[in-house]
């Protein structure tokens, strides 16, 4: 039921994420655990576009409480999460605690992990300023807080499942 977060069509889907050494890399690269729910989520589908894109937001970001969440980043070696360094370095960002899951290089959607090493909150990181600011405690009340691009999309069938899901 999880892949109701992705699109059927989605160009920046990574290689089915199959070995748990690509995924053990990937933290030993960046020192941390991933949340599982996000680890879960790239088992089904490494990254895409997905489905419930926005989030409504407490804080006003560009005039606006509704930020675009187009995509996931998924993992494999320098493509994806891992090229987040790379992406610091071209925006001039220095953030060592932070991995890249979302955006477009005017802000990133950013599992923070400067305040707890085990269970990183989701922040907006502003490219310009440097500007980080939480959005969410955790990933998967990030993943709970998704809308659906189209208001006329409906889910309810299917959310107490996925909802199950990510409580488990």
């Amino acid at each position: 039921m999880l892949k109701l977060y992705f699109k059927a069509t989605s160009g920046i889907v990574l290689e089915k994420l199959t070995q748990e050494d690509v995924l053990k890399a990937a933290e030993e690269h960046f020192g941390v655990k991933l949340p599982r729910e996000y680890v879960d989520l790239l088992y089904i589908q490494n990254g895409g576009y997905l489905l419930k894109d926005s989030i409504n937001i407490d804080i006003e970001i560009d005039n606006e409480h509704t930020l675009p969440i187009d995509y996931l980043l998924g993992i494999k070696e320098n493509k994806g999460i891992m090229e987040t360094k790379c992406l610091f370095n071209e925006w001039e960002i220095d953030h060592n605690q932070l991995i890249v899951i979302s955006g477009d290089g005017h802000y990133f959607i950013v599992l923070d992990y400067s305040k707890n090493q085990h269970n990183p909150n989701v922040a907006y990181l502003n490219s310009d300023s440097g500007e980080l600011i939480e959005l969410f405690p955790t990933f998967y009340e990030f993943m709970n807080e998704l809308l659906p691009e189209d208001d006329e999309v409906s889910y309810d069938h299917e959310e107490e499942e996925i909802n199950q899901f990510m409580r488990n």
